[in-house]
C-alpha cells in the first residue's frame, strides 16, 4: 500500500524525497547505511544497475553538468588516493574480463598515440624507463615483439621497410648496426654459422643462374648498360662501372708493371667527375 501510494501520488513522493535528502545531509549514520545498501543493490540487482547507468549517462550528457562532473571527477582522482587506487583496480579488472571494453581501450589508446604528440612522448619515456629498470618487463616485451614479428606478416613487412629506410638515412644507426653485426659474428657461433650458410646459398644460386645462357647475357647487358666511362688513373684503360669502386680508396699494384717497377699506388675511382680525380691523382 505504501509503495503504491509512493508510485501514484507525486506530492507524497516529493515530500518523502525531500525529507530523505535533508536526513542524508544531516545524518552521517543514515548516509553511510544508505551508501552501503545502494552499493550492494548495484552489485546484485542488474535492473537497478542498468537504471543507474542510464540515469548517470543522461545527467552527464547535459551540457550544463558535463564540465562540472568532469572537473569534480578529475579533482577527486588527483586528491583522493584511496579513490584513485580503487578506480585503477576496477579498470584493470574490467580490462582483463571484458573483451569489448579491452578492444575499445586499445583503439582509443592507438588513436591518442597517433594524434597527441605530448602523450606519445610520455608513453615512450615511460617505456624506456621501465625497460631500463624492469628486466622481467624487458624480456616480456622482447618475446611479444618476436612473436608478433614471426606471426604477423603485415607488421613484419612494415618493420623491415622502416628499418631499411632508417639504415639508408641514419648514419649513426647504420654504424651501430654494422658494429653490432660484427660483434655478433665474432662472438656468436650460431650467427656466424647462419651467415656462412646464407653466403654459401647465395653463391650457389648465383652459380645456378650463370649456368643459364640467357641469364649470363642479361647479366652482361646490365653490367655494360652505361658503357666504359671510367678511366684508370694509372694505365688509362676504359672500364665499366662494375669494374670500379664508387667513391672508395683502394691500394693496388700499378698496371704498368714494367714502367713503375711494381710500385703500389693509391688510386681513387669515382663515378662523378672522374676526369678531375684523374688529373688530381696524376699531379
Amino acid at each position: 500500500m505504501y509503495r503504491k501510494k509512493y508510485k501514484d501520488n507525486p506530492e507524497f513522493r516529493n515530500t518523502k524525497l525531500e525529507k530523505a535528502f535533508v536526513r542524508y545531509k544531516s545524518d552521517a549514520e543514515f548516509r553511510n547505511s544508505l551508501k552501503v545498501n545502494n552499493r550492494v543493490r548495484y552489485q546484485t540487482d542488474a535492473l537497478y544497475r542498468d537504471l543507474k547507468k542510464l540515469k548517470g549517462r543522461d545527467v552527464y550528457n547535459e551540457h550544463a553538468n558535463k564540465e562540472s562532473l568532469l572537473r569534480q571527477a578529475k579533482e577527486k582522482y588527483q586528491n583522493d588516493t584511496a579513490h584513485r587506487e580503487n578506480i585503477k583496480r576496477k579498470g584493470v579488472k574490467k580490462y582483463k574480463t571484458d573483451s569489448a571494453h579491452r578492444s575499445k581501450c586499445k583503439k582509443k589508446s592507438v588513436q591518442k598515440y597517433k594524434t597527441n604528440e605530448k602523450h606519445r612522448e610520455a608513453v615512450k619515456k615511460r617505456s624506456i624507463d621501465k625497460n631500463a629498470l624492469d628486466a622481467t618487463h624487458k624480456e616480456k616485451v622482447k618475446k611479444a615483439g618476436l612473436l608478433k614479428y614471426h606471426t604477423n606478416e603485415v607488421f613484419r613487412e612494415q618493420l623491415l621497410c622502416a628499418r631499411s629506410a632508417q639504415y639508408e638515412n641514419d648514419e649513426k644507426y647504420r654504424s651501430k648496426v654494422k658494429e653490432s653485426s660484427k660483434k655478433s659474428y665474432h662472438t656468436n657461433s650460431n650467427v656466424k654459422r647462419k651467415k656462412m650458410e646464407n653466403i654459401k646459398q647465395k653463391r650457389q644460386c648465383k652459380k645456378m643462374k650463370l649456368e643459364n645462357d640467357e641469364e649470363v647475357i642479361n647479366l652482361f647487358k646490365r653490367n655494360t648498360i652505361r658503357g666504359p666511362d671510367y678511366v684508370c688513373c694509372c694505365c688509362h684503360r676504359l672500364l665499366f662501372e662494375n669494374q670500379v669502386q664508387q667513391k672508395a680508396i683502394i691500394q693496388y699494384e700499378c698496371c704498368r708493371k714494367q714502367e713503375m717497377k711494381r710500385k703500389p699506388f693509391r688510386v681513387i675511382f669515382q663515378v662523378d667527375d672522374f676526369h678531375l680525380m684523374n688529373k688530381e691523382t696524376k699531379e
